[in-house]
């Protein structure tokens, strides 16, 4: 998928977190902490895409020692990336599934839409009700609009970092993209939901 140009992407992202708000640490009191956590790189976009995905759960994936799958098949993880093609409606792209029951399914409590999402789609109403409403089990819900090259798994990798020293994850990712007009030019564009509040890796064994 096509990327934003980066001189319209802050408008952009102004415009779809107006709507899809990153959810404030206040308001959630939760503190999961995911014990020797699982990631899984879900595959469901078809053929194409093995050189990214290869170089995302080496960089990624190689902070779970071991606890890595890349799968075509729905997985049961902690943590998920998914590679697929979000529909306005909320379905994923050939798929049965919703992405909202994609997570229900894996149980996964952190979720990483990693393929870019259309700006159209951001800003579809049906999207943003489809996404918008209650997980069970909740979820910190990332959606990509700009993987911005590289930087993609590097944020991603310095993240996890961070949460296996007890940081949670709001707060590491507000150290790493600090929520102002002005973003750092060497992160992924995102939009984040912390719907799971305040998750964080146990001690790295």
């Amino acid at each position: 998928m096509r990327a934003f140009r980066a001189e319209g992407q802050p408008v952009i992202l102004a415009r779809v977190r107006d709507v899809m708000p990153m959810r404030p640490e206040r308001i959630s009191g939760k503190q999961p902490v995911l014990t020797q956590p699982k990631i899984a790189f879900l595959i469901m976009a078809g053929p194409g895409w093995d050189v990214m995905i290869g170089k995302d759960s080496d960089e990624i994936g190689g902070l779970f020692h071991g606890r890595v799958q890349v799968t075509t098949l729905v997985p049961d993880c902690d943590i998920l990336f998914v590679y697929c093609t979000v529909e306005r409606s909320g379905k994923i792209a050939g798929q049965q599934l919703s992405l909202r029951e994609l997570i229900g399914r894996t149980g996964a409590t952190v979720v990483v839409v990693a393929l870019e999402v259309r700006r159209e789609i951001l800003e579809s109403p049906e999207f943003r009700a489809e996404v918008l409403r209650p997980c069970n089990p909740a979820v910190n819900l990332v959606i990509t609009n700009n993987r911005n090259g590289e930087a993609f798994g590097r944020f991603f990798r310095s993240l996890f970092q961070l949460m296996w020293t007890g940081v949670t994850m709001p707060r590491a990712w507000v150290t790493l993209a600090p929520q102002a007009p002005q973003q750092p030019p060497d992160i992924p564009g995102t939009i984040c939901l912390m719907g799971a509040g305040q998750v964080m890796f146990g001690r790295n064994p």
